[in-house]
């Protein structure tokens, strides 16, 4: 764990971790139309 010096760094980490979780969600459901395209 460290320490996070200023708000600056708490915002870019949070923009961060939702572009993150935005990647993975677009993956996830990229995968799944994959997938159902395949079982066709």
């Amino acid at each position: 764990m460290y320490e996070i010096s200023n708000v600056k760094d708490i915002k870019s980490s949070k923009k961060s971790t939702k572009w993150i979780w935005t990647q993975f969600l677009k993956e996830k459901s990229v995968n799944i139309l994959v997938a159902r395209a395949i079982e066709r």
